[in-house]
């Protein structure tokens, strides 16, 4: 693993293992906690990784309903042949 640790530990420094049941209306996986990209980050950094996040297709949402897309296709095309090699 990237983190050089098990799962068991990285449960143990977020403090859960993601199972909880939030969203019942949904079905699985949608209806669990999960976890947040910040709590496996948060983990690397007490294990002296730093991380970056480059994600996919990147959207902002002033109330969770307006989505602005944030994809730019050159960046998106140069991060998926960087990161395909």
């Amino acid at each position: 693993m990237v983190l050089d640790c098990e799962i068991k530990e990285l449960i143990q420094h977020i403090g859960h293992d993601g199972s909880e049941i939030i969203a019942p209306h949904l079905k699985p996986p949608g209806c669990y906690k999960g976890f947040h990209d910040q709590e496996i980050i948060d983990v690397a950094l007490l294990r002296g990784y730093s991380m970056t996040l480059i994600e996919t297709l990147p959207v902002q949402t002033p109330d969770g309903k307006f989505e602005f897309e944030l994809t730019k296709w050159n960046r998106f095309n140069n991060n998926m042949d960087r990161l395909q090699h």
